[in-house]
């Protein structure tokens, strides 16, 4: 079964009732023991509620890590909306400011270290890191790509494949600094570092995919 769902990223309706509790709690003990020393046991406990109850909203542990991961992925992808409602017609603007939502994202703590634990799980769960891959593409991925083809339309982007226009600009985005960061635990880009990083993958962004002129 799929760990993370693969339309829209679920939403949390209770974050302060049962279902906030055990996330809570899920997630404490995935980001300290990693994915396989976690037992759904051990969840209801540090929860400190029953079994039933736990099991009356997640199937199995691969559910739960998939609810924990897209409590994650759900900050990201209401502040990129944010973005995109918003009534500014300056795209490289615009840009800025989702590459700075992401950044923010990727170079979190929290996302670093569940970035950590996938990876680390890989051997034994493959599983984790190929749904974790497939759902990020589809979800923020395919968020990209309809915002691009918005933007396409309204003329202030020319962008032919909106897939392909959406992981470029990610890829851009993030540079090497998520990836520093999840080599050394230390390691975090200072503030105009990443501004400056953002800034410029932009520009390179904007050099091919911007508005034609006649």
């Amino acid at each position: 079964m799929n760990l993370m769902q693969t339309t829209q990223p679920n939403r949390i309706s209770d974050p302060q009732g049962k279902v906030g509790q055990i996330l809570s709690a899920a997630r404490e003990l995935f980001l300290n023991a990693g994915y396989g020393n976690t037992s759904m046991d051990a969840v209801a406990k540090h929860a400190g509620v029953s079994k039933s109850t736990l099991y009356a909203h997640f199937e199995n542990k691969e559910q739960l890590f998939g609810a924990v991961v897209g409590t994650v992925r759900q900050r990201l992808h209401d502040a990129l909306t944010s973005v995109s409602t918003t009534d500014e017609r300056d795209i490289s603007k615009m840009l800025c400011q989702i590459g700075t939502q992401f950044m923010q994202h990727v170079t979190d703590p929290t996302s670093l270290t569940i970035f950590r634990v996938v990876i680390g799980e890989l051997n034994t769960f493959p599983e984790l890191g190929r749904e974790m891959y497939q759902s990020g593409q589809i979800v923020i991925g395919g968020l990209m790509a309809e915002f691009f083809r918005q933007w396409t339309d309204a003329g202030l982007l020319a962008v032919d494949d909106p897939w392909l226009a959406a992981r470029q600009f990610l890829a851009l985005v993030k540079g090497d600094l998520q990836f520093r960061c999840l080599c050394d635990i230390e390691q975090h880009p200072t503030q105009p570092e990443i501004k400056r990083n953002i800034e410029a993958a932009v520009a390179m962004f904007l050099a091919y995919y911007g508005p034609k002129k006649s």
